[in-house]
């Protein structure tokens, strides 16, 4: 992974590259950094420390080792050294994926939303999942 661009000031500003491509700053938690490729197919999660390298590992492998139950209900996801390269999800904080859905969330989304915290967005078949593995295992 190559950082291209960062000010400390500003981190919407910060790109990195991964295998090739190009990754444009999306969001950040307290662990990890996220970072989305241009045409919206998948996001790198960037450790920010120990303990976020320990939360890729772990969402990898809960998502290698998972049944059917989270392959459905869970982003695509695979680890790749430290990295957690995942599908993207259009997430509910962005407006534009109610644009993109052209409808109301069902109660069963809402109820997984709710559930997830709303740690969850649309694949690319408008299914909702969730993309973080803390907030998925909470679920009854």
């Amino acid at each position: 992974m190559e950082i291209l661009h960062q000010k400390n000031d500003n981190s919407s500003q910060e790109c990195i590259i991964f295998e090739g491509e190009v990754f444009f700053y999306k969001n950040e938690g307290k662990t990890r950094k996220v970072f989305a490729n241009e045409d919206k197919t998948f996001v790198i999660k960037v450790p920010i420390g120990v303990y976020g390298v320990l939360c890729n590992s772990e969402e990898a492998k809960f998502y290698s080792e998972g049944g059917k139950d989270v392959k459905d209900g869970f982003a695509f996801t695979e680890l790749s050294g430290v990295f957690v390269k995942q599908e993207y999800l259009h997430t509910l904080d962005d407006e534009e994926t109610y644009k993109w859905i052209g409808r109301p969330l069902t109660f069963s989304e809402l109820r997984l939303a709710t559930s997830c915290r709303n740690e969850v967005g649309f694949d690319e078949n408008k299914k909702l999942k969730c993309y973080d593995y803390d907030e998925f295992k909470k679920q009854d």
